[in-house]
């Protein structure tokens, strides 16, 4: 076979074309995988902003919550004196050294529906007027020691139970489950046991017993300590006011609303008139 001039050139000049095409090609794979990891980087970063946003609002919901209730153990709670800065810094302070954010929290306003009391007795701790039930909103015991038992009916029905033996714990509702536990202290040594979050002393206990906290969380007409199993110091808050019967009720705090903002280099949230619960099984 002859080959000619014009063959050869014929050739080269498919050979060129396909190395072009090629790269055309190869360039056109480059440029779409960095537009999709682009996208793809870019809905991480939102999905990621939009979830350390939520992590936040919970963080300043439980922490304002904390420190209203700590204001609604005074004689008489007031949070227009006290230091406002008390609800943002520490918390922004704590926040900015962990990730690149800047928040800032306000007090607005507050609500001073509910009661609390806190007076050692036996017999009824109150008795609401009118048959109304009221939301419990707290229920701690305190100063619980090695041999107590305590002894809390609501509705005049249904009894709950908390019976230490030394670093032995054993609860029991009436309409519900009971659970047992070992707590970490010594025989010596008073703990308190807040009956709504199942926390003796501020430490979680074991998830089998949060199906009893679940039963005593509700709304009750009354509640009474039952003789000789009362405690000897208690704390008790319930949303409302109005009683025929009550030990010594004080007003205090059931919500209040802030204004916060929080930025980020990827989101920025800003919220007037936030409504936070100070009571709640989160706090």
């Amino acid at each position: 076979m002859v080959t000619t001039l014009e063959d050869r050139t014929r050739g080269q000049l498919i050979l060129i074309g396909a190395i072009a095409i090629a790269f055309i090609i190869l360039g056109l794979v480059v440029v779409f995988n960095g537009l999709l990891f682009t996208q793809t980087t870019s809905s991480g970063e939102t999905l990621e902003s939009a979830s350390n946003a939520e992590d936040v609002e919970l963080e300043i919901n439980r922490s304002v919550g904390q420190v209203v209730q700590e204001v609604n153990r005074e004689s008489n709670p007031d949070i227009e004196n006290t230091d406002i800065e008390e609800f943002g810094n520490p918390y922004s302070n704590s926040t900015s050294n962990s990730r690149p954010t800047v928040v800032t929290v306000d007090y607005d306003s507050g609500s001073k529906d509910a009661s609390r009391m806190d007076s050692p007795t036996s017999g009824t701790v109150y008795n609401a007027s009118n048959e109304e039930s009221l939301v419990l909103g707290q229920l701690l015991l305190k100063e619980i020691g090695s041999n107590d038992r305590i002894d809390i009916t609501f509705d005049n029905e249904d009894t709950l139970t908390v019976d230490r033996n030394g670093d032995n714990f054993d609860v029991s509702f009436d309409s519900g489950p009971g659970c047992d536990f070992l707590i970490d202290a010594e025989n010596d040594e008073d703990v308190n046991y807040n009956a709504l979050t199942g926390k003796v002393s501020g430490e979680s206990i074991d998830r089998e017993c949060n199906a009893v906290t679940s039963e005593v969380r509700g709304s009750y007409q009354n509640i009474s300590f039952d003789d000789p199993h009362t405690p000897d110091a208690f704390e008790i808050v319930v949303k409302g006011s109005d009683f025929e019967e009550a030990t010594n009720p004080v007003d205090v705090y059931w919500t209040v609303e802030v204004r916060y903002t929080y930025d980020s280099r990827a989101t920025s949230v800003e919220k007037t008139d936030h409504t936070i619960e100070v009571y709640g099984e989160n706090l």
